[in-house]
């Protein structure tokens, strides 16, 4: 049974918003976000903060993702 960890992407893809945009109003470079998306960058806990407001979360929803993107990532590192 395969378990779908809810990630970065998922929530930023749920607001139908491109990562762009949502750097944009974060204020960092659309690569720094597709590095949070795909695991390889860390984001700060502010970032963070920042992402729930713009997601429309609360900040234990966007930590949940965060720590879903980085099983994502291990896992695929595995294969």
């Amino acid at each position: 049974m395969c378990n779908k960890h809810i990630t970065l992407r998922d929530l930023r893809e749920r607001t139908g918003r491109s990562q762009i945009d949502i750097a944009k109003d974060l204020c960092i470079n659309h690569s720094t976000l597709s590095g949070y998306e795909r695991g390889i960058r860390t984001p700060s806990p502010e970032m963070l903060a920042k992402m729930a407001e713009i997601y429309g979360v609360d900040y234990g929803t966007v930590f949940e993702a965060y720590m879903g993107t980085k099983k994502e990532a291990e896992t695929e590192n595995e294969r």
